[in-house]
Protein backbone atom coordinates (compact mmCIF):
# COMPACT_ATOMS: atom_id res chain seq x y z
CA UNK A 1 0.00 0.00 0.00
CA UNK A 2 1.27 3.52 -0.72
CA UNK A 3 2.47 5.40 2.32
CA UNK A 4 0.21 8.16 3.55
CA UNK A 5 0.75 10.60 6.37
CA UNK A 6 -0.93 9.04 9.45
CA UNK A 7 -4.12 10.79 10.42
CA UNK A 8 -5.55 10.97 13.95
CA UNK A 9 -7.21 7.68 14.81
CA UNK A 10 -10.64 9.02 15.60
CA UNK A 11 -13.91 8.83 13.77
CA UNK A 12 -17.33 10.12 14.67
CA UNK A 13 -19.35 7.77 16.89
CA UNK A 14 -21.60 5.47 14.83
CA UNK A 15 -24.92 7.16 14.23
CA UNK A 16 -23.88 10.08 16.43
CA UNK A 17 -25.73 8.41 19.31
CA UNK A 18 -23.15 9.33 21.95
CA UNK A 19 -21.01 12.39 22.47
CA UNK A 20 -17.26 11.84 22.47
CA UNK A 21 -17.09 12.04 26.27
CA UNK A 22 -20.08 9.72 26.73
CA UNK A 23 -18.68 7.23 24.22
CA UNK A 24 -15.33 7.15 25.99
CA UNK A 25 -17.06 6.58 29.33
CA UNK A 26 -19.15 3.77 27.82
CA UNK A 27 -16.04 2.12 26.40
CA UNK A 28 -14.28 2.46 29.73
CA UNK A 29 -17.18 0.84 31.58
CA UNK A 30 -17.38 -2.02 29.09
CA UNK A 31 -13.64 -2.72 29.21
CA UNK A 32 -13.40 -2.47 33.00
CA UNK A 33 -16.40 -4.75 33.45
CA UNK A 34 -14.79 -7.40 31.25
CA UNK A 35 -11.42 -6.98 32.96
CA UNK A 36 -12.99 -7.39 36.43
CA UNK A 37 -14.89 -10.44 35.21
CA UNK A 38 -11.67 -11.88 33.86
CA UNK A 39 -9.82 -11.34 37.17
CA UNK A 40 -12.64 -13.13 38.97
CA UNK A 41 -12.61 -16.03 36.52
CA UNK A 42 -8.82 -16.27 36.63
CA UNK A 43 -8.91 -16.55 40.41
CA UNK A 44 -11.47 -19.33 39.94
CA UNK A 45 -9.08 -21.31 37.73
CA UNK A 46 -10.10 -20.19 34.24
CA UNK A 47 -7.16 -20.01 31.83
CA UNK A 48 -8.55 -17.55 29.31
CA UNK A 49 -11.60 -15.56 28.23
CA UNK A 50 -12.53 -14.46 24.71
CA UNK A 51 -14.54 -11.25 24.39
CA UNK A 52 -15.98 -11.60 20.90
CA UNK A 53 -17.20 -9.24 19.59
CA UNK A 54 -15.24 -6.93 19.57
CA UNK A 55 -12.11 -9.13 19.68
CA UNK A 56 -10.22 -9.08 22.99
CA UNK A 57 -8.56 -12.16 24.51
CA UNK A 58 -7.79 -12.18 28.22
CA UNK A 59 -5.23 -14.78 29.21
CA UNK A 60 -3.29 -15.87 32.24
CA UNK A 61 -0.15 -13.87 32.91
CA UNK A 62 3.35 -15.19 33.53
CA UNK A 63 2.78 -16.77 36.94
CA UNK A 64 -0.14 -18.91 35.76
CA UNK A 65 1.64 -19.93 32.56
CA UNK A 66 4.63 -21.07 34.59
CA UNK A 67 2.44 -23.07 36.93
CA UNK A 68 -0.04 -24.64 34.51
CA UNK A 69 1.79 -24.55 31.17
CA UNK A 70 0.52 -23.02 27.94
CA UNK A 71 -3.27 -23.13 27.91
CA UNK A 72 -4.73 -20.67 25.42
CA UNK A 73 -7.78 -20.55 23.15
CA UNK A 74 -7.53 -22.23 19.78
CA UNK A 75 -7.09 -19.74 16.97
CA UNK A 76 -10.55 -20.66 15.66
CA UNK A 77 -11.99 -19.12 18.84
CA UNK A 78 -10.36 -15.76 18.20
CA UNK A 79 -12.99 -14.91 15.60
CA UNK A 80 -10.65 -13.96 12.77
CA UNK A 81 -11.86 -14.11 9.19
CA UNK A 82 -11.87 -17.54 7.62
CA UNK A 83 -9.00 -16.76 5.22
CA UNK A 84 -6.21 -18.92 6.62
CA UNK A 85 -3.63 -17.57 4.21
CA UNK A 86 -3.72 -14.03 5.60
CA UNK A 87 -0.31 -13.21 7.07
CA UNK A 88 -0.33 -12.56 10.80
CA UNK A 89 1.81 -10.02 12.65
CA UNK A 90 2.30 -9.72 16.41
CA UNK A 91 3.02 -6.46 18.24
CA UNK A 92 4.37 -6.73 21.77
CA UNK A 93 3.47 -3.73 23.95
CA UNK A 94 0.51 -1.63 22.87
CA UNK A 95 1.83 1.64 24.36
CA UNK A 96 -0.85 4.20 23.41
CA UNK A 97 -2.31 2.08 20.61
CA UNK A 98 -1.81 4.62 17.82
CA UNK A 99 0.83 2.76 15.80
CA UNK A 100 -0.78 -0.66 16.20
CA UNK A 101 -4.28 0.39 15.16
CA UNK A 102 -2.97 2.52 12.30
CA UNK A 103 -1.02 -0.43 10.91
CA UNK A 104 -4.08 -2.68 11.12
CA UNK A 105 -6.19 -0.06 9.34
CA UNK A 106 -3.54 0.49 6.66
CA UNK A 107 -2.94 -3.20 5.97
CA UNK A 108 -6.38 -4.76 6.12
CA UNK A 109 -5.30 -7.79 4.10
CA UNK A 110 -3.22 -8.88 7.12
CA UNK A 111 -4.11 -10.00 10.63
CA UNK A 112 -2.63 -8.00 13.50
CA UNK A 113 -2.42 -9.02 17.15
CA UNK A 114 -1.42 -6.63 19.94
CA UNK A 115 -0.18 -8.25 23.17
CA UNK A 116 0.25 -6.33 26.41
CA UNK A 117 0.07 -7.30 30.07
CA UNK A 118 -0.70 -3.72 31.12
CA UNK A 119 -4.47 -3.29 31.20
CA UNK A 120 -4.29 0.50 30.89
CA UNK A 121 -2.16 0.30 27.72
CA UNK A 122 -4.46 -2.31 26.22
CA UNK A 123 -7.43 -0.08 27.02
CA UNK A 124 -5.88 2.77 24.99
CA UNK A 125 -5.55 0.41 22.03
CA UNK A 126 -9.11 -0.83 22.58
CA UNK A 127 -10.58 2.70 22.48
CA UNK A 128 -8.64 3.60 19.34
CA UNK A 129 -9.69 0.38 17.64
CA UNK A 130 -13.37 0.82 18.55
CA UNK A 131 -13.32 4.38 17.18
CA UNK A 132 -11.28 3.59 14.08
CA UNK A 133 -13.46 0.64 13.07
CA UNK A 134 -16.64 2.50 14.07
CA UNK A 135 -18.02 -0.18 16.39
CA UNK A 136 -20.89 0.50 18.75
CA UNK A 137 -19.62 1.32 22.24
CA UNK A 138 -22.37 -0.46 24.16
CA UNK A 139 -23.28 -3.51 22.07
CA UNK A 140 -20.83 -4.13 19.21
CA UNK A 141 -22.30 -6.49 16.65
CA UNK A 142 -19.03 -7.35 14.92
CA UNK A 143 -15.39 -7.74 15.87
CA UNK A 144 -12.41 -5.84 14.53
CA UNK A 145 -12.02 -7.40 11.06
CA UNK A 146 -8.25 -7.94 11.18
CA UNK A 147 -7.16 -6.97 14.71
CA UNK A 148 -7.13 -8.75 18.06
CA UNK A 149 -6.06 -7.43 21.45
CA UNK A 150 -4.36 -9.97 23.70
CA UNK A 151 -4.05 -9.34 27.43
CA UNK A 152 -0.97 -11.42 28.16
CA UNK A 153 2.51 -11.11 29.59
CA UNK A 154 4.96 -9.98 26.93
CA UNK A 155 7.39 -12.78 27.76
CA UNK A 156 4.72 -15.42 27.11
CA UNK A 157 3.02 -13.86 24.08
CA UNK A 158 4.99 -15.64 21.30
CA UNK A 159 4.13 -19.04 22.79
CA UNK A 160 0.44 -18.50 22.04
CA UNK A 161 0.91 -19.35 18.36
CA UNK A 162 1.77 -22.48 16.37
CA UNK A 163 5.13 -22.94 14.72
CA UNK A 164 5.73 -20.80 11.65
CA UNK A 165 2.47 -18.89 12.11
CA UNK A 166 3.71 -15.29 12.29
CA UNK A 167 4.98 -13.18 9.41
CA UNK A 168 6.60 -10.63 11.71
CA UNK A 169 7.14 -9.76 15.37
CA UNK A 170 7.32 -6.12 16.47
CA UNK A 171 8.78 -5.48 19.93
CA UNK A 172 8.23 -1.92 21.11
CA UNK A 173 9.98 -0.61 24.22
CA UNK A 174 11.34 -3.92 25.57
CA UNK A 175 12.35 -3.70 29.20
CA UNK A 176 16.05 -4.05 30.10
CA UNK A 177 17.54 -6.39 32.64
CA UNK A 178 17.32 -5.27 36.26
CA UNK A 179 20.09 -6.12 38.72
CA UNK A 180 18.38 -4.72 41.81
CA UNK A 181 15.62 -6.58 43.56
CA UNK A 182 13.29 -7.86 42.33
CA UNK A 183 15.72 -9.24 39.74
CA UNK A 184 14.49 -9.37 36.17
CA UNK A 185 15.90 -10.61 32.89
CA UNK A 186 15.69 -8.43 29.82
CA UNK A 187 12.60 -9.11 27.72
CA UNK A 188 14.70 -10.00 24.66
CA UNK A 189 16.78 -12.82 26.12
CA UNK A 190 17.86 -16.18 24.70
CA UNK A 191 14.64 -17.95 25.74
CA UNK A 192 12.48 -15.25 24.22
CA UNK A 193 14.49 -15.29 20.98
CA UNK A 194 14.12 -19.07 20.73
CA UNK A 195 10.35 -18.82 21.24
CA UNK A 196 10.15 -16.06 18.63
CA UNK A 197 12.08 -18.14 16.08
CA UNK A 198 9.68 -21.06 16.55
CA UNK A 199 6.54 -19.07 15.76
CA UNK A 200 7.95 -17.00 12.90
CA UNK A 201 7.76 -18.32 9.36
CA UNK A 202 10.93 -18.88 7.35
CA UNK A 203 12.58 -15.49 6.75
CA UNK A 204 10.09 -13.94 9.15
CA UNK A 205 10.85 -10.44 10.41
CA UNK A 206 11.73 -9.33 13.93
CA UNK A 207 11.74 -5.58 14.61
CA UNK A 208 12.81 -3.83 17.81
CA UNK A 209 12.18 -0.21 18.76
CA UNK A 210 13.71 0.89 22.06
CA UNK A 211 14.30 4.17 23.86
CA UNK A 212 17.74 3.14 25.11
CA UNK A 213 20.80 2.25 23.07
CA UNK A 214 21.95 -0.06 25.86
CA UNK A 215 18.66 -1.97 25.74
CA UNK A 216 18.73 -2.44 21.98
CA UNK A 217 22.42 -3.40 22.09
CA UNK A 218 21.70 -6.12 24.67
CA UNK A 219 18.81 -7.36 22.52
CA UNK A 220 21.12 -7.53 19.49
CA UNK A 221 23.63 -9.50 21.55
CA UNK A 222 20.96 -12.05 22.52
CA UNK A 223 19.86 -12.40 18.89
CA UNK A 224 23.45 -12.83 17.73
CA UNK A 225 24.28 -15.46 20.33
CA UNK A 226 21.35 -17.72 19.43
CA UNK A 227 22.32 -17.74 15.71
CA UNK A 228 18.63 -18.10 14.82
CA UNK A 229 18.37 -14.70 13.12
CA UNK A 230 20.40 -12.70 10.64
CA UNK A 231 20.77 -8.92 11.09
CA UNK A 232 19.30 -6.66 8.41
CA UNK A 233 21.52 -3.75 9.44
CA UNK A 234 25.29 -3.43 9.47
CA UNK A 235 27.22 -3.73 12.74
CA UNK A 236 26.35 -2.80 15.49
CA UNK A 237 23.01 -4.04 14.03
CA UNK A 238 20.98 -1.03 15.15
CA UNK A 239 20.56 2.63 14.21
CA UNK A 240 19.63 5.79 16.06
CA UNK A 241 16.11 6.97 15.26
CA UNK A 242 13.59 4.87 13.40
CA UNK A 243 14.20 4.77 9.62
CA UNK A 244 11.54 5.78 7.13
CA UNK A 245 11.16 2.16 6.03
CA UNK A 246 9.55 1.43 9.42
CA UNK A 247 6.56 3.63 8.75
CA UNK A 248 4.66 5.52 11.42
CA UNK A 249 7.53 6.35 13.77
CA UNK A 250 5.85 9.64 14.70
CA UNK A 251 2.92 7.61 16.03
CA UNK A 252 5.27 5.61 18.25
CA UNK A 253 6.61 8.83 19.74
CA UNK A 254 3.05 10.09 20.26
CA UNK A 255 2.22 6.77 21.95
CA UNK A 256 5.10 7.21 24.39
CA UNK A 257 4.01 10.76 25.20
CA UNK A 258 0.40 9.70 25.78
CA UNK A 259 1.36 7.09 28.39
CA UNK A 260 3.70 9.49 30.20
CA UNK A 261 6.91 7.79 29.10
CA UNK A 262 9.92 9.64 30.45
CA UNK A 263 11.88 9.53 27.18
CA UNK A 264 9.05 10.36 24.78
CA UNK A 265 10.97 13.35 23.41
CA UNK A 266 14.29 11.53 23.09
CA UNK A 267 15.81 9.42 20.34
CA UNK A 268 14.51 5.96 19.54
CA UNK A 269 16.76 3.11 18.45
CA UNK A 270 15.80 0.54 15.85
CA UNK A 271 17.00 -2.94 14.92
CA UNK A 272 15.73 -5.39 12.29
CA UNK A 273 16.37 -9.12 11.94
CA UNK A 274 15.34 -11.99 9.69
CA UNK A 275 14.80 -15.58 10.75
CA UNK A 276 17.34 -17.95 9.23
Amino acid sequence: LPYETPMPLHVAPPGGSLSTASRHAALQRAFNDRLREWHWQRNSGTYYQVWHPPGVIFSCLKKEHHEYGRSVPALQEWGFAAESDMPCRLIINALGGRWAVWKAMQQKEEQWIVADGDGSHLFHAFVRAMNSYGLDAQEPETSFPNLRLLHAHAQSAPRFFPKGFLRSLHIHMPWPARASRPFRKALVNSNFVTAAAEVLEQRGELHIVADSEKTVSEACAALTQTKLFSPCLAFPFHVADVPGSYRGSELLKADLASIGHGNSAGNLFYSSWEKR
